[in-house]
């Protein structure tokens, strides 16, 4: 064996060059680039899977995956911008078999049903979506994802639940306040258990007192947070969050409210991650995403 084809061999390396060639395909300049990485996945089978985990690993929409399923089960309807993808049937389990395939190296999705990406510019229909969910049933449609940015609106909420690897660390969501959405919090909880990012918004809207306490729930069941935005928080919650050793970074939305007027953060956040004194600032909500 002559010494490039042992040095291949060398699982690090051939990592180091799939990283190389997909630094200069998916950079600023990704659409006027050769997709290198894409045929260096098929000169050999030394470098298909390293670079197949690459290509699948940041998602800026669902669509790829969609798409992954077989062309009689979905269709892209529209042109120019009003492009969307609708169900041409039911969707089976044999569908499945490659969407799993490639779903399983997802470790990062930012997905929004309100709008298309840039990228890719075509909505998926809330009918997509649901039946997807559906035929999941209980499993995870990508088990190593550890980022997800997922602002569903209610028709994605049924496919949220398969969204939520145990390996997520850093969790950003959109929700409203109606019942099917706040029931989410505890599946996050259950879900999510090593969570050291998290960042809630309800959609501009004040945060009504009995959501607080689910808020909490979720909050409590998390001891490795690392960075916070919320749009506010209860007693117990500050209490909790003053003892995590690990927290650095805070963010309440000054949110309108009998609680939120009266409560004063500087008594109850003196825990390890608040030494005294600290300053309280009144920040704006994060922006939708």
């Amino acid at each position: 064996m002559d010494p490039c084809s042992r040095t291949l061999r060398i699982t690090e390396i051939v990592r180091m060059i799939c990283e190389e060639s997909a630094a200069t395909t998916y950079g600023p300049s990704y659409t006027k680039q050769p997709p290198r990485l894409p045929r260096l996945a098929c000169t050999s089978k030394i470098f298909l899977e390293p670079a197949l985990d690459l290509i699948w690993e940041e998602l800026e929409s669902i669509v790829p995956l969609v798409k992954c399923m077989p062309p009689t089960v979905w269709e892209q309807q529209g042109d120019g911008r009003q492009q969307m993808i609708v169900l041409r049937r039911p969707i089976v389990s044999a569908d499945l078999s490659r969407l799993l395939f490639y779903s399983v190296r997802v470790r990062k999705l930012n997905f929004d049903l309100s709008h298309a990406s840039w990228l890719f510019p075509i909505a998926v229909h809330p009918e997509v979506l649901q039946a997807l969910s559906m035929s999941l049933a209980s499993q995870i449609i990508m088990p190593k994802i550890r980022r997800l940015d997922w602002n569903p609106g209610k028709d994605a909420l049924p496919l949220t639940p398969r969204l939520l690897g145990p390996d997520i660390r850093n969790l950003r969501i959109s929700l409203d306040q109606s019942n099917a959405s706040l029931s989410l919090l505890p599946c996050i909880k259950a879900s999510c258990s090593i969570v050291t990012s998290f960042s809630l918004s309800f959609n501009g809207e004040a945060v009504r007192h009995p959501t607080l306490g689910l808020i909490t729930d979720a909050l409590t069941g998390w001891h490795n947070l690392e960075a916070l935005t919320v749009p506010n928080l209860d007693l117990a919650a500050l209490k909790h969050i003053s003892r995590l050793p690990s927290l650095t970074n805070l963010n309440l939305f000054n949110v309108a409210g009998a609680e939120s007027r009266t409560l004063r953060l500087e008594e109850h956040l003196t825990g390890p991650s608040f030494p005294l004194p600290w300053p309280v600032d009144s920040r704006p909500p994060p922006p939708h995403f």
